[in-house]
């Protein structure tokens, strides 16, 4: 009996120990496992590639020319050939007259507007029809003052339609507002963009537009998150085999995902990238602009 508890006693103990075994190994190899995952830092290279900084702001697609048509005062009036809101080609009978004769479209048009008389009574000069072009049209932007001095007129301008799946058009800046209208956060200036409508677009859709303003060929960059600012500026984290050092750059342009490293670095230098949660440079830069690809200040 007393040789049973004995062997009972010594298998509690045994199993106690087992259990407090497992339990340390178990929180040893989290700590291992979250040390390790600590240490996979992420890095990049710095290497040579083009940089395009973009402009980007989205407007309404309006006509470029509005018109009133006059039709002739020796006939009488009969009927309108389409109605307010219809497009009319070119060439084609937007009024015609009780003599048969019509008033044709001197391009393509819709109808806004009409100002006529009754079914058989003669016209006058007060009478019209209110059209606008559907084939010459423009987008305007609404601009933030600190983006004016990267446009001019005759930029060339990429213009896009979402509600087309994206579908592009050339185009070009054809003019720049110069007064402005005030606003807290920044003036803001009208800017229009012409292009050709292809006989897909409606007026009053919205629509995308993308100006390249800047660009640097063959340069050496780094991913924009690399970059963090302190007190003498701004800095990257280098990594060499087990070590990392601070080294202070200078930067150029950038098209929002790599920015132009203009001295500190050379080609193939190992950069650390911030891990999650802590900020980079252009993440706490701030400030509300149009301009999609800045240069990192």
């Amino acid at each position: 009996m007393k040789h049973a508890k004995q062997i009972l006693i010594i298998a509690i103990l045994l199993s106690v120990i087992g259990v407090m075994a497992y339990a340390y190994l178990r929180s040893n190899t989290a700590a291992q496992a979250k040390a390790s995952e600590n240490s996979q830092v992420m890095t990049a290279n710095a290497v040579k590639k083009n940089i395009v900084q973009t402009f980007t702001s989205s407007g309404e697609i309006k006509t470029r020319r509005t018109q009133s048509l006059k039709p002739n005062t020796d006939y009488k009036f009969k009927a309108l050939c389409a109605s307010v809101g219809q497009t009319v080609s070119e060439g084609y009978p937007v009024v015609e007259y009780t003599n048969g004769k019509t008033l044709n479209a001197p391009f393509d048009l819709v109808i806004t507007g009409t100002a006529l008389p009754a079914k058989g009574e003669a016209l006058t000069a007060e009478h019209a029809v209110e059209v606008s072009d559907v084939h010459n049209l423009q987008v305007q932007m609404s601009v933030f003052e600190n983006d004016l001095a990267s446009l001019h007129e005759d930029q060339p301008v990429s213009i896009t339609v979402a509600a087309l799946g994206n579908k592009a058009f050339a185009g070009k800046l054809s003019s720049i507002n110069q007064i402005g209208k005030y606003d807290t956060s920044g003036s803001k200036f009208t800017v229009s963009a012409d292009f050709e409508n292809d006989g897909s677009l409606k007026l009053g859709m919205s629509a995308s537009c993308s100006i390249n303003v800047r660009s640097a060929d063959n340069v050496l960059s780094v991913p924009v998150a690399a970059i963090q600012s302190g007190e003498d500026g701004k800095y990257v984290t280098v990594k060499a085999g087990d070590a990392e050092e601070q080294r202070k750059v200078e930067t150029g342009i950038s098209d929002g995902q790599d920015v132009e490293i203009t001295s500190g670095l050379n080609e193939g230098d190992t950069v650390i990238l911030p891990s999650a949660g802590e900020p980079s440079d252009a993440e706490t830069s701030g400030g509300e602009m149009n301009m999609t690809e800045q240069e990192v200040l």
